[in-house]
């Protein structure tokens, strides 16, 4: 091995899985690189306490239910199969009178209602780039939404974030990318989208 150390040779190297020159040549780069003597600390730390938290096994079907999440908003939307919700509010669409040119933005909020309910969501500046999504949901009675929603932001058709709904209809989404141009729901049997728009100005 030549050149810089890299991080995931540390991992093998302090896991047992280097082979005995591989080995040798990463003892050597520790003990003379404090930055190095640190990861391999650090990495020692982690595994330690890993091992004392042992991961607890999901509840049943979560895991068949993510992966179908995921690759139902990896597919393309037939036209046919989704209907479209409708802004009932919007708070940037306020016109304020004698007022030429609209402030940026710390927040906005926004209703909106289709086949499978209704929605508010709240739209805070998390950073330059990106923005904090905290909502309520009200399922629509035909929607037979008991255990929930499932959303989905896009981009330019590619999932970005996902979240869920429970049966309070509360949800938060983190560092949403401001890019972000389409918001697709699943509650029950109804599957609606509607184009999306997150900037704060």
């Amino acid at each position: 091995m030549t050149g810089r150390v890299a991080f995931t040779d540390l991992v093998d190297w302090v896991e047992g899985r280097c082979q005995p020159q591989r080995a040798a040549t990463v003892e050597r780069a520790v003990a003379t690189d404090e930055e190095l003597a640190r990861s391999v600390a650090w990495i020692r730390d982690f595994l330690q306490d890993a091992g004392a938290m042992p991961l607890q096994q999901p509840p049943a079907g979560l895991t068949e239910r993510l992966y179908a999440l995921f690759d139902g908003a990896h597919q393309g939307v037939d036209p046919e199969g989704w209907s479209e919700l409708t802004v009932l509010h919007d708070s940037r669409r306020a016109a304020v009178a004698g007022v030429r040119s609209a402030p940026a933005l710390d927040s906005a909020q926004l209703a909106i209602e289709g086949g499978p309910g209704r929605f508010v969501l709240e739209i805070s500046r998390a950073g330059a780039d990106t923005v904090d999504v905290q909502g309520l949901f009200r399922p629509s009675p035909a929607a037979g939404a008991d255990d929930g929603v499932d959303l989905t932001f896009l981009e330019h058709g590619v999932l970005r974030r996902a979240a869920r709904a429970g049966r309070d209809g509360r949800f938060e989404v983190r560092a949403v990318p401001c890019e972000v141009d389409e918001l697709r729901v699943r509650a029950g049997a109804e599957r609606a989208r509607i184009r999306l728009d997150l900037t704060l100005g």
